[in-house]
């Protein structure tokens, strides 16, 4: 059997399972354990069907899925759970992005096509092209039991992207709805306006504040004290036409071509972060 699957304790109840693709690339899930539930957000490509058998390693509290968007990536996993809330506004891209093919063909690339774990999948990966799934609500929490998680709305990578904050002891799990790595990806054309994003991550940095730990959906560790405002500011620069050094930028899986986008990264000043947004969808 090929583990894919490394844990990093944060907390006693807190817990980031990635989902190894490449030495670079990583699904990031997090695990929130509470006296009588825990919550698993995200659930990477499902590469494996073990992955519900490794968060029980972990724990033995029954296990509710929180996913924060619906793309291969993070979705991948969530049937192999018996309670799933993710936004409706993203069942949009459920035909689309758990399917079979197209999930093979994202870790194909993300792998720099990694034959032996191309060919693991196809024969141990999750199945199911499709979840049923309860609703998401801003504010909603759930109770895990001496730990509470809120959803907390952030939508601009996904209409329908969601954070979940523990305020008690200050982290969110953000999946892409801040950013992935080190910059909010706004290319596709489900995505959001870019003025939708700066609004929905202005209330999102004045409800959580700077001190509070975000955990990305790839990354091992807290994203840096400061990204939140400076990609506030990378918007700002956009919206005031200072992008006479944005470049061209390119799709992480598959290249799409249309008349309405034009993808563009724009390099924040003093910051290592950046933004990938569509030109022809400011506002």
């Amino acid at each position: 059997m090929m583990n894919i699957f490394e844990t990093q304790k944060v907390y006693d109840n807190f817990y980031l399972i990635s989902e190894r693709i490449s030495p670079t690339m990583v699904c990031t899930m997090g695990l929130v354990i509470g006296d009588k539930t825990a919550a698993l957000v995200d659930t990477g490509f499902g590469v494996t069907g073990s992955l519900r058998k490794h968060v029980e390693t972990i724990t033995d509290r029954p296990v509710i899925c929180l996913i924060t968007h619906c793309d291969p990536d993070h979705a991948g996993a969530a049937a192999l759970f018996d309670t799933i809330y993710m936004s409706d506004l993203d069942d949009e891209l459920q035909p689309w992005s758990l399917k079979v093919d197209k999930r093979i063909s994202d870790v194909t690339l993300a792998s720099h096509r990694n034959q032996e774990l191309v060919g693991y999948m196809k024969t141990h990966m999750v199945l199911s092209e499709g979840i049923q799934h309860q609703n998401l609500h801003e504010g909603e929490e759930f109770d895990l039991g001496g730990v509470k998680l809120e959803a907390f709305p952030l939508p601009g990578h996904s209409k329908g992207s969601f954070c979940f904050l523990n305020r008690e002891e200050g982290y969110a799990l953000t999946g892409d709805s801040v950013a992935a790595v080190s910059y909010p990806m706004l290319l596709a054309l489900r995505c959001t306006s870019l003025a939708v994003y700066a609004k929905a991550l202005r209330h999102f940095y004045d409800a959580t504040g700077e001190k509070m730990g975000l955990y990305s959906g790839h990354r091992m560790d807290p994203f840096p004290q400061g990204l939140v405002k400076d990609l506030l500011r990378g918007c700002d620069e956009i919206f005031s036409g200072d992008t006479e050094n944005d470049r061209s930028a390119r799709f992480p899986f598959d290249k799409v071509v249309a008349d309405d986008l034009k993808p563009m990264e724009h390099l924040i000043s003093d910051s290592n972060a950046s933004i990938r947004y569509n030109a022809k969808r400011i506002y």
